[in-house]
Order: structure tokens, then C-alpha cells, then sequence
């Protein structure tokens, strides 16, 4: 497997990630799902995306303890405010079981007035030493901007 520091941060990420909207449309047992996530993290990939929305937290917090290196974890919500953001990270925190996620993104930015208003809280958040995430980003989840 091929690694590529991810932008200007210390990440250093697969070139290949796993995506998790697929245990949601499937209907995915935790179970099931964090046999998948292992498999993939002993094979090479250490990045894994999650969604709030996907309900792929138990997943995750069921393999990791059967993964013996380290991960990527990227998680993701359609907050809309500061306070929205902190109660999504904690939510996720709570859900996967660890104390700090890697990266949080905003879910399903669709136009740049959407982004312009969802921005104040996405942008306190990574400035802020005290948030439990060490990244902080917008996703467009494919979408065109208007």
C-alpha cells in the first residue's frame, strides 16, 4: 500500500481510504462491518470514513480493538452551528470510543451560501486547541456548487 502525507497536516493516509455509506444501504451489522474494517486495516488501509448519518460509529468501535496499528479516522455531520459541531464530535467520540477524532467534516455543503453560513462554526473549531478533532473540513459529498 501507497501512504501520502494528507495536505498540510502530519496525516499520513492510504491511498486507498474506506468509505462507510455502503454498511448503512446495506444495513451492515457492527459486527459484520468491523470485520470488514479489519480486514481493510490489515491489508494496508488506514483511513476510514464515518458519518454520523451513516450510523457507522458502532462499527468502527467494534474493530478497533482488533486492529493492530494505527488509524485515520475521519467522521462527519450535517451541523450547522459551533454548538451543533461540539455535540456531533462528542456524539462520535462517545460512539467510537476514543478521545480524539482525526478529522471532522461538515456533511452536505451544497451551496456557498450554505457554506458561508455553516463556516462560523466549522472555522472556531479548528482554531480552536480545546476541540477534539485534529481537523476540521467541509464535504460536498459530490455536489455541485451554485
Amino acid at each position: 500500500m501507497e501512504y501520502r502525507k494528507l495536505g498540510q497536516t502530519d496525516l499520513v493516509v492510504s491511498r486507498i481510504g474506506f468509505g462507510t455509506i455502503p454498511f448503512k444501504i446495506r444495513d451492515t451489522s457492527a459486527e459484520d462491518g468491523a470485520d470488514l474494517l479489519v480486514f481493510a486495516r490489515e491489508h494496508g488501509i488506514n483511513f476510514f470514513d464515518l458519518a454520523e448519518i451513516y450510523g457507522t460509529h458502532p462499527h468502527m468501535r467494534a474493530a478497533l480493538p482488533r486492529m493492530k496499528q494505527p488509524v485515520i479516522i475521519a467522521s462527519k455531520s450535517n451541523v450547522k452551528t459551533a454548538d451543533a459541531m461540539d455535540a456531533s464530535i462528542k456524539r462520535a467520540l462517545d460512539e467510537i470510543g476514543i478521545e480524539r477524532i482525526d478529522i471532522f467534516k461538515v456533511h452536505g455543503v451544497d451551496t456557498l451560501d450554505d457554506l458561508r453560513e455553516r463556516r462560523p462554526g466549522w472555522s472556531a473549531r479548528s482554531d480552536s486547541p480545546l476541540t477534539p478533532a485534529r481537523l476540521c473540513a467541509r464535504s460536498s459529498a459530490g455536489r455541485t456548487w451554485k
